[in-house]
This record gives structure tokens, sequence and C-alpha cells, in this order.
């Protein structure tokens, strides 16, 4: 399982989390990773962290990279 396969299903999972009305606010899911893909997670992240916050942050930055990209395109298209 690579990074962007965890992001993926992390991505997939709070979707459809959001979309659920529980009575529960944090629903606990548990992934299961390589022991490559843990230490590439641990290089990522400080002491502080939790594999949560720093799946969290590259998914923002996926995010982001991702509506750059977009602009980008929209601005090349203009032209």
């Amino acid at each position: 399982m690579t990074l962007s396969d965890i992001v993926s299903i992390v991505t997939k999972n709070n979707l459809a989390t959001a979309n659920e009305k529980t009575t529960r606010k944090d629903e606990i899911s548990c992934i299961q990773l390589s022991k490559d893909t843990k230490e590439k997670l641990d290089e990522l992240g400080t002491r502080k962290d939790t594999y949560e916050s720093i799946i969290k942050s590259l998914i923002a930055s996926t995010n982001s990279y991702a509506n750059k990209q977009g602009e980008n395109q929209e601005e090349n298209s203009d032209d």
C-alpha cells in the first residue's frame, strides 16, 4: 500500500463520515500500513504529530496543489 493509497482511503472515509449523520462526533477507523509506509510517515511528522495529523496535512497539501493546478490550467486556456 502506497502513501497515495492511504491518502485516498482517508479522504474517502472522511467524506463518507461527513455525509453520515451520526451521534458520535469522531469515528475511529483502523488501517494497515507496511513498515516502509509507517517509516515514511514517521519521517514526515514530529514527535507530537499523530498519523492522523500527518495524513490530514498531506490531504490539505494535495488539495491545495490540485486547486492551484486547476487555476493555472484555466489561466492558460484563456490565452
